[in-house]
Formats: structure tokens, sequence, C-alpha cells
């Protein structure tokens, strides 16, 4: 019941409108995310698949480090001295374990037990899983080169020597994420077309690119290279085609939210991304409680006359 049009406005480019017209809390579109990760301090009581909320598990917590008490800086010139550095960056490089056996233990680790309890990951240990079916289904995409990526990324140390918050290391997890389902792509296909899927829900999606000081632009790059660095060099893009693509993230990427307001994860979805903003939206978003992954479901806060743009807030309005 909604349409993707471009050059609706003069000045928003593409727009949804209503094909038809739309009742008071109909669900006007129902998205699945296309990339999507938990968000860090969440990674250990929300699953990596269908993003519902378990018991944390006392272990996994204690590997979420509390960064409310920043490192001082003797500490930091310490800990990321020449030397440390370097013998760090020589730990992650002995952790490039050969795919293919890498892939046949994670497989083997699932398909052997049956359980509805929580757990993680045993190989990474960075994702967790609220029961076997969810790790099952999230298997292709996590068992290949993100499990790999994710046992090398140090988050104490990531935080300690660049300074980088939560949100950052949030990010670093979609953009591994991303990289790895684009190479899947790349692995499995029979021809061109194939790729098709990971051009075509990227390719409308803008960045923003040139928005950016290159003060800035610099500090995303440093974010890039480590992403790419923990992968294998035969699956890392190419460093300004990742650069655009992080700022596509950046700008389109969708926060999902629990029931109390706390934030779960961020996913990309790529049609949702043509709903432009309005400080008055006729239309707001929930996660879907009874899909598998999380989708969003787009539902309309008052009718809709045919015709009519169909806009969401990009920020809080409720206060």
């Amino acid at each position: 019941i909604v349409s993707m049009c471009s050059d609706f406005t003069s000045n928003s480019g593409y727009g949804m409108i209503a094909s038809d017209d739309i009742e008071k809390g109909s669900v006007v579109m129902s998205c699945p995310p296309y990339v999507f990760v938990p968000y860090e301090t969440r990674k250990t009581n929300v699953c990596a698949y269908c993003f519902n909320m378990f018991a944390p598990d006392p272990e996994g917590i204690d590997k979420t480090q509390d960064m409310t008490s920043p490192p001082s800086t003797q500490e930091v010139a310490k800990e990321t001295s020449k030397s440390s550095t370097d013998k760090k960056m020589e730990d992650i490089e002995s952790k490039k374990d050969n795919i293919g056996e890498h892939n046949k233990a994670v497989t083997a680790s699932v398909t052997s037990e049956e359980s509805s309890e929580a757990r993680p990951c045993q190989f990474c240990e960075e994702v967790w899983y609220c029961c076997d079916q969810c790790q099952n289904s999230d298997l292709e995409e996590h068992c290949n080169y993100e499990c790999q990526a994710l046992q090398k990324l140090d988050v104490k140390w990531v935080k300690d020597y660049y300074q980088y918050c939560d949100d950052l290391i949030t990010d670093i997890r979609l953009l591994i994420r991303a990289i790895n389902k684009r190479q899947i792509s790349l692995d499995t296909q029979n021809d061109a077309k194939d790729l098709d899927d990971f051009t075509e829900q990227y390719g409308h999606l803008i960045s923003n690119k040139e928005c950016y000081s290159q003060d800035v632009l610099s500090s995303l790059r440093g974010v890039i290279q480590l992403a790419n660095y923990l992968l294998p060099d035969d699956v890392q893009m190419d460093e300004d085609e990742l650069l655009d693509l992080y700022c596509k993230h950046r700008v389109n990427m969708f926060g999902v939210w629990g029931d109390s307001g706390e934030c779960l994860g961020y996913g990309v979805y790529p049609r949702a991304s043509f709903f432009n903003h309005s400080c008055w939206p006729n239309v707001t978003f929930y996660k879907n409680k009874t899909s598998k992954s999380p989708f969003l479901d787009f539902v309309s806060v008052y009718s809709i006359p045919r015709g009519t743009e169909v806009c969401i807030s990009y920020i809080d309005i409720s206060e």
C-alpha cells in the first residue's frame, strides 16, 4: 500500500507515497533487515538472530567491558606503546585459520547439540543465541568470515587503544557482517547476476559522504580499516568502497528498540530507508514480535489519503 517514487518533492529525492487510502493502525510495510547486529552492551542477553532478550549469562557479562571509567592517560600510553601494539597485531595475525576447516568445526558444534537454552558461539563467544533454532538459522552467515573476524576482535584492547565507544564497536560488527554477506554472494554465485542482491540493496542508498569534513572522514577511515583488517585478505573490500558503505550505514541504519525503550541493536533496512523524515510523521515503526529475524513493521498513526507522502521521524519527537 506504499510505493517508492523518485523526485516526489523538489528536495527529498526518493520518497514513499500511499498507493491507496490507508486506515489508521494499518501496517503499511513489514521490512526485513539486510544486515543486523545486537548493540555491543546487549550482545550477551539479546539473541543475535531474533533480537529477543533473555537472562544474561554471568560469564558473558564479565566479557562486556565497563567503560564508565576510562583508563588514565598513563594507562593508555602504556597499553598502546609500539611494542604492545605490534604484539597485539601479531596475535591477531596468528588467529587466521583455514576457512573451510573452521566452518566444518562450527557446523559440527551446532548440529551436535539440540538445546533451547541461551548460549554463545563457542568459537568467537561474541554472538549469543536464545535457542538452537536461531543459531542454526544464522549459521550460514555467521560461520563463514564473521566468526573468524570476531575471534580476532579484542574489544577491550580496541577501546583502550582507539578510545572507541560502544557505538563504534557496534559499527565495526555491522561492517564485518556486511562484508561477510557480500563475500557469501561472491562465493555462491553461479553467474554475475548473483551479486545483484548486495549491489541492489545498497545501490540506491545515499551516503552523504560529501557532507563530512576531512577530519571526520579520516576518523571514519580508521574504523573501516580495522574492520577490513580483521577479515581474511581475500575477503577485504576496497577501502574507498568500504568507506562509502560505512557512510551509508551511518545515514540509513535503524535502531531496533525493546518494549522498555532499550536499544537492542541496529540494522540496515534498505527499502525502509526510502521513507523521508517529518516532524509530524504519519507512520511509526516497531519490531515485529512474531517474525524470527528482526523485521520492522511500519504502522500508520492516522488515516493517510492516497497519493500522500508517507513519512517517519528520524529523531525522537516524544519529548
